[in-house]
């Protein structure tokens, strides 16, 4: 069995097009996603079934933030660029990096809808590449975009003023990142108290 990260809907839209190009077969590969997929032509034929897992999300920072607990609405605050700087929030003096998932990302989706309530992140700051952070000019804050989990993680590890987010258990083995808590309460909650913690998604597979 190969396991191929590329982003959720990535996933799903590969899947739908694999159907399209030969009606007559399955394609040969499944896809499973932390969002549902969307109700348009580039999904079109996808069939959800029961959920397998619930994925408790964290929002991960660079050890250098000197934070480790953020609320929800200091988080709205950091992704609209109020906030630029960790000491806004309790921190060092130090500036916010902002690393991000691409839009075809279900735990991008998950954060904009559960923990900003709709705020689009790419749509707020300045983006730039998280390879080199050369950022446009108009940016308060440094911000770049990562396709997938790991390389998000690179990307925080790398700017010691980074913050981002990711599945909880990808996070937990670097040891130069926190995952906070949010609103006092950490990510391993949900698996029994799921209204008490915002982030987190529950995986389906699609065939």
């Amino acid at each position: 069995i190969e396991v191929r990260a590329n982003g959720s809907l990535n996933g799903l839209r590969n899947l739908s097009h694999a159907g399209r190009e030969d009606p007559d077969r399955q394609p040969a590969f499944i896809a499973m996603s932390d969002v549902r997929a969307p109700e348009t032509n580039s999904y079109k034929g996808l069939t959800a079934h029961r959920p397998v897992s619930v994925v408790p999300l964290s929002v991960v920072v660079n050890r250098g933030s000197g934070v480790k607990d953020l609320t929800t609405e200091q988080l709205r605050g950091i992704f609209s660029g109020k906030h630029t700087n960790w000491k806004d929030v309790g921190g060092k003096n130090l500036p916010i990096s902002l690393i991000t998932r691409d839009s075809q990302s279900g735990t991008r989706i998950t954060f904009e809808r559960e923990v900003l309530e709709g705020i689009p992140t790419g749509q707020l700051i300045g983006l730039s590449d998280c390879t080199t952070r050369n950022n446009q000019p108009s940016s308060r804050s440094r911000h770049c975009e990562a396709s997938d989990t790991e390389s998000a993680l690179d990307a925080i590890e790398g700017a010691p003023g980074a913050i981002g987010y990711a599945e909880t258990y990808s996070a937990s083995s670097r040891r130069a990142l926190t995952a906070v808590q949010l609103n006092g309460k950490a990510p391993e909650i949900v698996l029994n108290k799921p209204d008490s913690y915002p982030f987190w998604a529950t995986e389906r597979l699609y065939t």
